[in-house]
């Protein structure tokens, strides 16, 4: 992990020695004229911008609880048409005096009352002066519900709450984008969440560009509408744009156009990257140049773009990079932060005592004799450790705590009671028990406080008691050394895992479409990170190249010419020509796709995995099948879908020989321990015999010797 850290260093001081002695590149065109290029509608960004704040309906409980949303502003906006308008549904209960208040920024702005006759309110906020400086900024919606007057009321039932609708939104107007920096991505591509972006590539373009720009195109999925199309198809575009591959690779003269004008020019060793207003017939879209002397250049650097690591050091209009990244791979067991499945801080209060549920994947299978670690960092007030237990628990009704639920299972955290602190930080460790984590390696999380606020009626204090988990914790796994048992439940691991080496094979003499390509590559990206893949023709591999990685083949055994003197050694049988899987419960003619995973014929110690399809069809990858398979919990060594687009697997076949292969064991066991007994009944015999002999002979000697 030293070693990580310290590369990490080493090359951010390089990046930053590039960019000061690329000064006058970095002054190239940046607004380029394409009138070849037409923009569409949807590519513009209209003058009128709206932002949903919330993915789901958010409720608030009463007597007092709180949400907080962001928004950024990224350029200069117009100083009117800008605000943010709340939708609010609320129950019939509440009586006066029952608010709701809004404040930006930590500044109240506005209050309103809520009552029984009027259940929804639409709340707009015009935002105006530091409201729409540029940079973060927070907007927090506080609801006040009161059921029944009186003293020593208990305000707190479900039937107290407040809901903020789906439909809420954040109005910006006139936003006029200035000129972006590489330091800007990828938020300048993905920035609305449901952007589009369309990744370019040369017509004529090697395994190693088709590799760097599938995998380019898997990591930005995650937060933006990515596909991928070729030079030549480059005519109409609905978003923004990326450009990779290797200079030469580009033919068309559009493309040799556009990279003229954007005064591109390949270095001899490293990759150039370079970021544009592209000026189209329509509109204007960014537009962000990836390019080198040869696809090898740009394969062993597109690190850059796929780790945050890396990426939030780049600076500049355009940048020239000669440093190699270092690719990350596990050390010590496996960590999933809290940051790579999207939880960031979190603070718990009185107002705040539910957070929303995360899901990620854990990075490897654990041993069955283990546990996960869940570190936990944390900082508390003050005042959780100076109360005294019993008051709190006559005020709050229960004990302070901290309930952690991985995958819907509790684990629970005095808050009272954590132990030393350093520099105010505390530091608690919980174990995950391996039943836990589920066979496809799913991890949901979410935290609940209790506790924290005054449910005693008749009690009344002014303590701020909170707890603030940091973004820095994280889940720990242990190492697993045993070889993976090779079941599509633990799909897209081991092909994910960064350990050992992965390969992709495409069929020989059959083209694989870039987006089912990308499909693929979208399945295997786990917690935000893109798998180290080598692409493969399959029509020019040799037997010796196959041995020290994992292997994923598209196409089926007839488009695979290096599996086909191996065709012994596959679980799906292969000797009528097309793979037989009546014998796993499957009716032969209703298959379309299919997938399988074993032990790899090339090296014991590695797993391979084939995607086909019955017949012949365009789509060589499907979707469905993938997101079926990558959700599967029962183990199973082969899947498929019908034509009728229905998922089946063999784990049915494979749960029965499970039980007669641990039946045969206790029997043997059983045998073996019955062999044992009589061995050493019979050993216990002998040594009998062996003392009543010695002690007869000494008998006769000493009466002899009489």
């Amino acid at each position: 992990m030293r070693t990580f850290k310290m590369g990490s260093f080493i090359f951010a001081i390089v990046l930053i020695i590039c960019c000061l002695f690329t000064n006058s590149v970095a002054k190239a065109n940046y607004e380029i004229q394409m009138d070849d290029i037409k923009v569409a509608k949807e590519a513009v960004s209209p003058s009128i911008n709206r932002h949903v704040i919330t993915n789901q309906p958010l409720e608030l409980y009463g007597p007092e609880q709180e949400a907080t949303f962001y928004y950024e502003i990224r350029s200069t906006v117009d100083e009117s048409g800008n605000e943010l308008v709340l939708k609010l549904k609320h129950s019939e209960l509440l009586i006066e005096p029952s608010s709701v208040s809004v404040s930006i920024d930590d500044e109240k702005v506005k209050t309103i009352a809520l009552n029984n006759e009027q259940l929804t309110n639409q709340l707009t906020i015009p935002l105006t002066g530091n409201h729409l400086s540029k940079g973060f900024h927070k907007v927090t919606v506080s609801f006040h519900g009161i059921l029944k007057e009186g003293v020593c009321v208990d305000q707190e039932t479900s039937g107290n709450y407040l809901m903020i609708g789906i439909d809420s939104y954040i109005q910006l107007s006139g936003e006029v984008p200035g000129e972006a920096s590489l330091s800007d991505y990828p938020s300048l591509f993905t920035m609305n969440g449901n952007a589009n972006v369309t990744i370019v590539l040369p017509d004529l373009a090697s395994l190693g560009t088709r590799n760097s720009g599938t995998a380019l195109g898997a990591f930005l999925a995650e937060r933006a509408n990515v596909e991928i199309i070729r030079e030549s198809k480059l005519e109409t575009v609905k978003g923004n744009l990326i450009f990779i591959g290797a200079q030469d690779e580009f033919v068309s003269e559009k493309m040799k156009k556009l990279l003229s004008k954007a005064e591109v020019k390949a270095p001899a060793e490293g990759l150039v990257l370079s970021l544009h207003h592209i000026v189209g017939n329509g509109g204007t879209v960014d537009s962000l140049i990836v390019t080198g002397k040869s696809p090898e250049q740009i394969e062993k650097r597109m690190e850059i773009l796929l780790n945050e690591q890396y990426s939030k050091q780049l600076i500049g209009q355009k940048m020239e990079v000669k440093s190699e990244p270092a690719k990350t791979t596990k050390e010590n067991g496996e960590i999933v932060t809290f940051k790579s499945l999207g939880v960031g801080n979190l603070t718990f209060d009185r107002f705040n005592k539910k957070s929303e549920t995360y899901f990620g994947y854990a990075p490897s299978s654990i041993p069955n004799d283990k546990n996960a670690q869940l570190e936990l960092r944390l900082k508390r007030s003050e005042t959780l450790g100076q109360i005294d237990e019993e008051l709190s628990t006559s005020v709050t009704n229960q004990a302070p705590e901290l309930v952690i639920f991985v995958n819907e299972i509790p684990h629970s955290i005095n808050l009272q009671n954590l132990g030393e602190e350093e520099d105010g930080i505390y530091t608690v460790t919980l174990p995950i028990e391996r039943n836990v984590i589920k066979n496809n390696r799913m991890i949901s999380l979410s935290f609940e406080a209790n506790g924290l606020r005054v449910k005693n009626p008749c009690f009344s204090f002014d303590d701020n008691r909170w707890v603030y988990v940091m973004d820095d914790s994280f889940i720990s796994f242990p190492n697993n050394d045993a070889a993976d048992a090779g079941m599509l439940s633990s799909f897209p691991f081991p092909f994910s895992e960064r350990t050992k080496k992965m390969m992709i094979i495409l069929p020989a003499a059959v083209e694989v479409d870039d987006d089912d390509l990308l499909t693929l590559y979208n399945s295997l990206v786990v917690n935000g990170r893109v798998p180290l893949v080598e692409l493969a023709d399959g029509g020019q591999l040799k037997d010796d190249e196959l041995g020290d990685q994992h292997l994923l083949f598209i196409g089926g055994l007839a488009n695979q010419p290096v599996l086909e003197k191996h065709a012994d050694d596959l679980i799906v049988s292969h000797k009528t020509g097309v793979p037989n899987f009546q014998p796993f419960g499957f009716l032969q003619e209703a298959v379309d796709y299919y997938s399988w995973m074993q032990e790899s014929p090339f090296s014991k110690d590695h797993l391979m995995m084939m995607i086909g399809q019955m017949g012949e069809t365009e789509k060589k990858i499907n979707d469905k099948l993938l997101d079926s398979i990558k959700n599967l919990e029962d183990p199973a060594t082969i899947a498929v879908q019908t034509k009728d687009q229905r998922f089946y697997t063999n784990a049915m076949q494979v749960s029965s020989m499970a039980g007669e292969l641990k039946s045969k064991q206790t029997q043997t066991e059983g045998k073996e321990s019955v062999v044992w007994w009589f061995v050493g009944f019979a050993s216990l015999l002998i040594m009998i015999l062996i003392v009543l002999i010695v002690v007869k002979r000494n008998r006769e000697r000493n009466r002899l010797e009489v």
